[in-house]
């Protein structure tokens, strides 16, 4: 079920080292019904698993070592993100829209690599298109959906008329970058690319190491998605950053013939370094460990957001796993179920439970947006205390 990853997936570089290493490190977005035995591992026979991130000093590449199967990480008992039901996801499909439709690029027709619904289809305006996903959907018929992972189908089927892809954070979870990029180069009609994805350099900048997890195989940086893409003829004609989800990067790559502006390859960020990310991981760690003592001093300590990530905050900070009496979320569906890994119960909020009494540790900090809007109102109720897990918010 797990696979190494010695050398850089990047560039082939051996020349890598470790940033960091996360012992039993627990998978996210696992839920089983809250009734059932906490013990029965049968719907999820893993739940944790040792991690280790590593970076290439030669192109500026994070990815992780140790590759979880993507059979099992992204069955559907076992991956629970869908756009249209996450407000992070929201938030980071808008934006990428924007992006994209800047960019005056010709509307043709459209693959959505990874989406698991038709809606950034719909916001870029496509007038026909398709998802490719193993958990694809769409409510607009001029959208098909093809369930399947992209590395089943035949690129060829696209050769005809002119084909743009666009795929919002599904490459940092693929093994090989360098399939996803074959796939693209099979489409002989290809003409623009549009991708998002987590970046090494936002995440080092806001030092936000729990933004690490077992779905996310690669941590790219401006150069190391230059260099990958360099290697099938693309070159980057725009890019940007964004701090709303995950800190992501996005950028807008071509084969050079059809670029509509000159490129802005040249203008790329300097290197990390390995020692920095090194010395800013054991400072983020030290940072947990030190706030949590904190936590044993808050009283009537609840959690709020019953996040998919959750499990991470549970990990730098076990000793919510005691101390927390349960975890609020506006969802009532989710009361219904627990997490595989956190026994602490999921509770709904109606908008009228009475906070006046309780200590409140924000757990959903993912998307930053939505984690100031819970701030937000949390606030206005007025808890006794408000505790931040990670950084800069």
């Amino acid at each position: 079920m797990i696979q190494k990853t010695s050398c850089c997936p990047i560039c082939s570089s051996n020349d890598v080292e470790v940033v960091c290493e996360l012992k039993n490190y627990p998978l996210t977005e696992l839920f089983v019904p809250s009734c059932g035995n906490a013990r029965d591992r049968t719907q999820h026979p893993l739940i944790e698993s040792d991690q280790t991130l590593k970076y290439c000093s030669d192109c500026s590449h994070a990815f992780l070592e140790n590759v979880i199967s993507p059979d099992y990480l992204y069955s559907k008992d076992n991956y629970n993100t869908v756009t249209t039901n996450s407000s992070g996801s929201l938030i980071s499909i808008k934006n990428f829209a924007r992006f994209i439709n800047q960019q005056n690029h010709e509307v043709s027709y459209t693959i959505d690599i990874g989406g698991n619904d038709s809606n950034l289809l719909r916001l870029i305006n496509c007038e026909v298109g398709c998802v490719i996903d193993p958990n694809a959907s769409s409510n607009d018929k001029r959208y098909s959906a093809i369930n399947n992972f992209f590395e089943a189908i035949n690129p060829e089927k696209f050769n005809g008329a002119p084909v743009n892809i666009v795929s919002s954070h599904t490459l940092e979870h693929i093994q090989s970058p360098h399939t996803f990029f074959n796939f693209l180069s099979s489409i002989k009609t290809i003409e623009h690319v549009f991708l998002q994805f987590p970046c090494l350099e936002l995440m080092h900048e806001s030092s936000r190491y729990d933004l690490i997890h077992h779905q996310h195989l690669h941590y790219y940086t401006l150069n190391s998605i230059q260099t990958l893409a360099k290697q099938y003829g693309f070159i980057i004609n725009a890019y940007e950053y964004d701090h709303d989800h995950y800190g992501t990067l996005r950028v807008h790559i071509a084969k050079e013939k059809v670029l509509l502006k000159q490129s802005i390859h040249e203008k790329l960020s300097s290197k990390l370094d390995i020692n920095d990310l090194i010395n800013d991981y054991k400072l983020f760690n030290k940072s947990c460990s030190n706030n949590s003592s904190m936590l044993t001093k808050l009283p009537s300590l609840y959690c709020y957001g019953a996040s998919l990530m959750l499990p991470i905050i549970y990990y730098y900070y076990p000793s919510l796993s005691s101390l927390s009496k349960g975890i609020y979320d506006m969802d009532e569906s989710k009361s219904s179920v627990r997490y595989a890994n956190v026994q602490t119960p999921i509770l709904h909020d109606d908008g009228k439970v009475d906070f006046n009494n309780m200590s409140i540790c924000i757990t959903a900090v993912a998307t930053k947006s939505a984690h100031r809007k819970i701030l937000t109102n949390l606030a206005k109720r007025q808890p006794i205390y408000i505790f931040n897990p990670f950084g800069a918010l």
